[in-house]
């Protein structure tokens, strides 16, 4: 019998959330739990998944999780291990929230740590004794079942429409192609970052009035970037800005023509809804978990060959010719955020799952 029942009752519950990453997605959670009357404990560790950060990780969360009523892990690996041996130790109840890279499994660029054979049994062994499993798309749940047979109840990332949405801007004179993310060297191939630059010299011979902007850290695969774009002579055409807070995403979303992200893989594709949510029509591929968001056609375009420049070339350049059909696309994105993807829906499933959980344990 788990020790926190008898504090259901009349005291505030309390939540012990663990993550090894802190991101936009994390701060929400954790409003969204004291919107929902909680009490929450953050304890991050940011990762890499070697036995000092995991052990760190462990000796950080020991008595948050003491304290806490609920376990609530961000990533199913590495936090999602030390919340089920930390709920083992403690019978605490523990929820594991599977995200992307912890249970993905791509071989073609070598992503996900279900790849890592001397990871995955621990990964197993913490998705079999979770006693919930969450996952925040249909892609994330079905990794994790092909991982383990265990139930697995999809709550979608939420965005938040009321601040990603159309705003009044200055629109450039140039048409703006807008892509975000962290340039990392990963990154080139799962966010099709190498790809969209390639893809630069097909849109410009149909389109020269165009500037692709690229939003997000600069890391080891800026320069890649960089040395890319001078060889193919279309320096004037790209333009780099770096990391940008939400305000001047926002901003940038609405000034943006087409949003574009040909990626590999997306747990859930964060800043494709976000773009949708600001009425942008969306340029991406038919991969992971970015058509149960983006509907072919109907608020974007997806390409079958996410190794193609000219397809994607061809994708950017039919929506550059048909300003009716970006806004009609964008119309409809915006709808669809809101009514499957909002922070208002996952507020609400999260809620439902929470009740339902201390109705079990009861």
């Amino acid at each position: 019998m788990p020790l926190f029942i008898s504090r259901y009752a009349g005291e505030v519950m309390k939540i012990c959330l663990i993550s090894n990453a802190e991101g936009t997605w994390v701060i929400q959670d954790i409003e969204i739990l004291n919107e929902l009357g909680y009490e929450v404990k953050k304890v991050v560790v940011k990762a890499t998944f070697g036995p000092y950060r995991i052990m760190k990780l462990f000796f950080k969360a020991f008595f948050p999780a003491y304290w806490s009523d609920i376990i609530f892990c961000w990533f199913a690996f590495p936090s999602g291990f030390v919340g089920v041996l930390l709920s083992k130790m403690l019978r605490k109840q523990v929820i594991v929230n599977a995200v992307g890279v912890d249970v993905a499994y791509v071989p073609a660029i070598n992503y996900g740590l279900s790849l890592k054979t001397h990871w995955r049994w621990l990964l197993n062994w913490t998705l079999m004794n979770a006693d919930n499993v969450i996952a925040i798309s249909k892609e994330s749940a079905d990794n994790v079942q092909n991982l383990v047979s265990k139930d697995v109840e999809i709550i979608y990332e939420g965005i938040d429409v009321e601040r990603f949405r159309p705003i009044k801007v200055t629109k450039p004179k140039q048409n703006i192609i807008l892509t975000v993310g962290v340039l990392s060297k990963l990154n080139l191939k799962r966010k099709g970052f190498e790809l969209l630059v390639k893809c630069i010299p097909y849109v410009v011979k149909e389109f020269s009035n165009v500037k692709f902007v690229f939003v997000g850290k600069k890391k080891g695969g800026y320069p890649v970037l960089r040395d890319l774009i001078e060889k193919l002579g279309i320096l004037d055409y790209v333009d780099f800005k770096g990391y940008k807070p939400d305000e001047e995403l926002i901003r940038l979303y609405n000034q943006c023509t087409i949003f574009a992200l040909p990626s590999i893989h997306e747990g859930f594709p964060t800043v494709i809804s976000e773009a949708l949510a600001c009425e942008k029509p969306v340029v991406s591929t038919r991969l992971s978990a970015i058509p149960e968001v983006v509907v072919n056609y109907e608020t974007g375009i997806l390409i079958g060959k996410p190794q193609s420049p000219e397809e994607l070339a061809c994708a950017i350049v039919t929506l550059l010719k048909i300003p009716s059909l970006r806004t009609k696309m964008g119309e409809n994105g915006r709808e669809i955020i809101a009514q499957r993807f909002s922070r208002k829906i996952r507020k609400q499933r999260m809620k439902k799952m929470l009740e339902s959980l201390v109705t079990k344990a009861s």
